[in-house]
C-alpha cells in the first residue's frame, strides 16, 4: 500500500553522480563477479535481484521477496543505497555476524559499505520491495540526513510553485535529492553537465508501471 503523505505529488528520486573524468557514456553488459573466496554467490546471480539499469556509473537492481521466503547469500562488491516500499519487517544475516532484525519504514533509505554478503529474509505478510543503486566508483565521506524519504520532504518547505526538494543521502561523488512535484506542475532536471538517475517512485510504489517505465537516466 502506498503510505506517502504526498498523494497528489509526483514523487521522485534524483541521484547526481560525479562521474571519472572523460569516462565513456556506454551501457555495459551485466558483470558477474566470480570470487572464490566470496561467502556468497554474485549478486548478479541471486534470483531476487533483478538488474533493470546499468552505465558506467550505476548497478540498478529491483528486490522482491515473498513473504516468508529470504535470498540467497549473496555478494556485494559496489558501494550501494536501497530505497525500500512499503513497510519492512525482515532479518538480515551478514556473514560472519549475528543475524540482526529489522523494521524499516515505507520509503526508508540506507547506505551500505561494500564489501559484505548477506542473506535477507522477508518476515512481514507482503513482498519485500526495494531498489538497490550500486555505486560503481568508491565512494567517500556518507552524509546521511534523513534515513525516510517521506521525512525528509516533510521537513522540505515548497517553492513558489509548490515543489518541494530534500537532500537525503550522499557522499563525495554522489547527492541523492527526493521532489514531490504537484499533479499540475512540471519539475525537471538542471542541465549542468552532471550524469543524474531519475527514479520515478511513485509509478513503482503505486504499482502503475513495470519498474523500468519509471526510470530514466
Amino acid at each position: 500500500m502506498k503510505t506517502n503523505v504526498f498523494l497528489s505529488s509526483i514523487l521522485t528520486l534524483v541521484a547526481s553522480l560525479f562521474g571519472f573524468p572523460g569516462a565513456a557514456h556506454q551501457v555495459l553488459a551485466q558483470e558477474i563477479i566470480a570470487d572464490e573466496a566470496s561467502p556468497g554467490v554474485p549478486i548478479a546471480r541471486e534470483p531476487h535481484y533483478h538488474l533493470v539499469f546499468q552505465n558506467f556509473l550505476v548497478n540498478v537492481y529491483e528486490i522482491e521477496v515473498a513473504p516468508g521466503y529470504a535470498t540467497l547469500m549473496h555478494q556485494h562488491d559496489y558501494d550501494n543505497f536501497f530505497v525500500v516500499f512499503g513497510d519492512a519487517d525482515l532479518t538480515n544475516a551478514v556473514a560472519g555476524e549475528n543475524p540482526t532484525k529489522l523494521a524499516l519504514p515505507d520509503l526508508g533509505i540506507h547506505f551500505e559499505r561494500e564489501p559484505y554478503a548477506n542473506i535477507i529474509a522477508n518476515n512481514g505478510k507482503l513482498p519485500l520491495r526495494n531498489i538497490t543503486v550500486e555505486l560503481r566508483q568508491t565512494q567517500g565521506q556518507v552524509t546521511n540526513v534523513y534515513s525516510s524519504i517521506n521525512d525528509a520532504l516533510k521537513a522540505a518547505p515548497p517553492d513558489d510553485g509548490g515543489i518541494r526538494q530534500a537532500f537525503v543521502l550522499g557522499t563525495d561523488e554522489v547527492q541523492v535529492i527526493a521532489v514531490a512535484v504537484p499533479s499540475d506542475k512540471a519539475w525537471a532536471p538542471p542541465h549542468d553537465g552532471r550524469d543524474r538517475l531519475v527514479v520515478m517512485l511513485d509509478k513503482i510504489n503505486g504499482g502503475k508501471s513495470p519498474f523500468p517505465a519509471g526510470m530514466l537516466a
